[in-house]
């Protein structure tokens, strides 16, 4: 699905660049087809003279700017499906479930560039069991094209027409159930520009943010509770060639395989400053060598 601009004459500014204001966004919104309009549109200003700031004023500015709240999803609006085995307790209410294959795709992804963030769509379905709503995610689009930077990615209107293009060839029957992105070193939580992607471009109530941390090898689901996008745990499909496996047993498997990448990464560094030190115990020796030789 392409993605046209109206007027060709102003330059993009990519609503999800982590330097967009508020206002280049609500440009943006308005000048972009519809795949790239967020489920609910900004109210529109009323006054262009905002009053004086007052204690008030800030407590309101704090306040989420979404209503939406997973629990109020209800099982009848979704169709009837039977939740996969699946790596943890399934809970009453609202949960994610993914599968095995997708989380290796992401990790895959931000594995091949802990320098930098990248980023994704997580594609699915909403369906209802005897627990209640529940997200299955079942594939991930990447980014591709998209500016990355140590801490910040920018998707392009280029890669959003890609993605689509991608979800309509790919996944008819699916949806884009949220979107994904790394913190290479920074640990599991969403920043406020993360927070304003999430409020203006994944706000039902059914999306969710996922954040993978590639080095210290953590990773959450943000699903929206009173407004705001709160960290819960997420279920596990283990699709990926042990599915005759037991929960506990495949969890086991899990386990083993996030302490391996760990022990990986451990080995990564220390090899790192193994190498260091041994150049600089070298660079030390032939000082003392020079200033014998020159003493000499």
């Amino acid at each position: 699905m392409g993605v046209g601009r109206k007027n060709k004459s102003q330059p993009v500014v990519d609503p999800l660049a982590a330097t967009a204001t508020e206002d280049d966004v609500r440009r943006e919104l308005d000048e972009f087809a519809p795949p790239l309009r967020p489920v609910r549109k900004p109210p529109p200003k009323t006054d262009p003279t905002p009053p004086a700031s007052t204690s008030t004023d800030a407590a309101k500015s704090d306040a989420p700017k979404s209503t939406a709240d997973a629990k109020d999803l209800k099982s009848q609006d979704f169709p009837a499906r039977a939740t996969p085995p699946i790596i943890g307790k399934r809970q009453s209410g609202y949960q994610v479930v993914f599968r095995q294959s997708v989380l290796d795709e992401i990790h895959a992804h931000a594995r091949g560039h802990i320098e930098v963030e990248i980023c994704g769509v997580l594609v699915g379905n909403v369906y209802h069991d005897d627990s209640g709503p529940y997200a299955y995610i079942e594939a991930a689009i990447r980014g591709n094209d998209a500016v990355t930077q140590q801490t910040q990615v920018t998707i392009t209107s280029e890669t959003w027409s890609k993605i689509h293009e991608t979800l309509e060839r790919e996944h008819p029957d699916q949806r884009i159930i949220g979107w994904y992105h790394s913190h290479p070193g920074f640990g599991i939580f969403l920043s406020g520009m993360d927070l304003f992607i999430q409020d203006n471009f994944f706000n039902a109530a059914w999306q969710v943010a996922f954040v993978y941390d590639p080095v210290g090898h953590d990773e959450g689901v943000f699903i929206w509770r009173g407004g705001r996008a709160t960290r819960e745990p997420h279920l596990i499909e283990n699709d990926t060639g042990a599915a005759n496996v037991g929960g506990a047993n495949a969890g086991a498997v899990v386990e083993i395989q996030r302490r391996i990448d760990l022990l990986e990464n451990r080995v990564h560094w220390l090899t790192t400053a193994a190498i260091f030190l041994l150049a600089v115990a070298l660079l030390w020796r032939l000082s003392v060598i020079s200033r014998i030789l020159c003493a000499g």
